[in-house]
This record gives structure tokens, C-alpha cells and sequence, in this order.
């Protein structure tokens, strides 16, 4: 529910939110769910799709800024628990959002 509070604060001229939306799901999956791209409110979720084995190989460090909180969604919550640990000892303040995707769009209900 702290995901739905975040992005129902959200606002259209918001150009720093202290969250960014991780997806860690592979290509193929994120075509049969993808996540939303705007809140009920028509807002631009803060997002980036680096699959786990991009992250764990070093690639986008640029895309992920230090001064938010990265909320991490995968599939089922797996993938999730693994990224928050590489993370974690990068420096990255992390939640992991239990249950996934599907957990995501059923709170959504966009």
C-alpha cells in the first residue's frame, strides 16, 4: 500500500519523485504484463525496464540515481530478492515489492 500512497502524490509537474519503479523482468514477459504507464491521475510512473542479468553484469549504472529509493518488481518476487542484495551493497536504498507484478496491477487497478 506505500507504493499506492507514493504514486497517488504524484503530480504532472513532479520532476524529482524520490522513487523510481525498477522492472527486472525479461523482454517476453514484459509483453504479456507490462506495467502501467500512468497512475489513475493520467501521471508519468518513474520506471526503467534493466533485466536482472544487465544489472548484475553492471550495465544502465546511470539509470539508477542513488538519491531515491528503487522499488524492484519482477514476475513473482524472485528475481526481486537477488537484485536487492547486488544493490544493497552498491549503495541503492531498496523495496522490493512482495508478490510481483501481479501484486502491482491488482493495488494499481488502473
Amino acid at each position: 500500500m506505500e507504493l499506492v500512497s507514493a504514486l497517488d502524490k504524484l503530480k504532472p509537474i513532479d520532476k524529482n519523485p524520490p522513487f523510481l519503479i525498477l522492472d527486472l523482468r525479461e523482454n517476453h514477459q514484459r509483453e504479456l504484463m507490462d506495467l502501467p504507464k500512468y497512475t489513475k491521475n493520467k501521471v508519468l510512473i518513474p520506471r526503467v525496464n534493466i533485466t536482472l542479468e544487465d544489472l548484475l553484469m553492471g550495465f544502465y549504472p546511470d539509470k539508477l540515481p542513488k538519491d531515491k529509493y528503487l522499488v524492484l518488481v519482477c514476475d513473482q518476487g524472485l528475481l526481486s530478492g537477488r537484485a536487492a542484495d547486488f544493490l544493497k551493497r552498491n549503495g541503492y536504498s531498496i523495496k522490493i515489492l512482495i508478490g510481483g507484478i501481479e501484486t502491482l496491477d491488482n493495488l494499481l487497478e488502473l
